[in-house]
């Protein structure tokens, strides 16, 4: 076994690439374990470049992963954060929720979940907001106070939503100053689907904010957009 384990880790990349390989075709057991367990022993550069190579050769890279999490959970998530880019949105999806659930300092943690949140997939976006929105580090509050502070992509709207909604859910002073402050910085008046989110907004100031927040609501209702908003309520504005 020592002997295996010499040869394995003088293979450098091509053994651990082909360690990989196995481990995604094979059955969950000892064996794969075992293949795991070699890798944790293996430099981290030299795993990392294997990932790359395995990934571009079609390997289920996520089975290899969730593998190694079990055996080597310090080092995965750096692994992981490979494929928080990835071209496909399945395998960025699998790699957010890894990085969820892995023990990372809430420093990196904010970095990794900041970076994803430019992400077009809406359910990379929906588990990068859920995670925002439970820790509100002082990095993800400044993110997410300019994500929601955007009025300027068409289909944003129902992310909006949903970061509102979190934030309802895990409610705190810093919530509601994030609130307040991106909805003094919305400059629409006219588009349907931000005024919707303003108003969503306000609705959770005014359930649970402060008197600051409360009276950037009241702001927003004596702005353009509010005063139009309080005339046509939910209907389709024409210009």
């Amino acid at each position: 076994s020592e002997t295996l384990t010499a040869l394995f880790l003088a293979s450098g990349l091509a053994g651990s690439a082909l360690g990989m390989a196995r481990m995604a075709d094979l059955p969950d057991g000892a064996f794969r374990d075992r293949l795991a367990e070699l890798l944790a022993r293996q430099d981290v550069d030299i795993v990392r470049s294997a990932l790359t190579r395995v990934r571009r050769d079609g390997v289920a890279v996520m089975t290899v992963l969730r593998v190694l999490r079990a055996i080597d959970p310090l080092r995965t998530p750096d692994l992981v954060r490979l494929f928080i880019r990835d071209p496909e949105p399945a395998i960025r999806r699998d790699a957010i929720d890894l990085l969820r659930d892995a023990p990372l300092s809430p420093l990196k943690r904010e970095r990794v979940m900041i970076q994803a949140l430019q992400d077009h997939d809406h359910e990379v976006v929906s588990a990068v907001l859920s995670d925002l929105c439970t820790h509100q580090t002082p990095g993800a509050l400044e993110a997410l106070t300019k994500y929601l502070s955007r009025v300027d992509e068409p289909g944003l709207e129902a992310m909006q939503l949903m970061a509102v909604q979190l934030f309802q859910q895990a409610w705190s002073d810093d919530a509601a100053s994030v609130l307040a402050t991106a909805l003094r910085a919305r400059r629409h008046i006219f588009d349907r689907g931000p005024r919707i989110v303003s108003r969503a907004m306000i609705e959770a100031i005014e359930d649970g904010g402060n008197d600051q927040a409360r009276a950037a609501a009241r702001a927003w209702k004596r702005s353009a957009a509010g005063l139009w908003s309080a005339c046509v309520g939910s209907r389709r504005a024409t210009r």
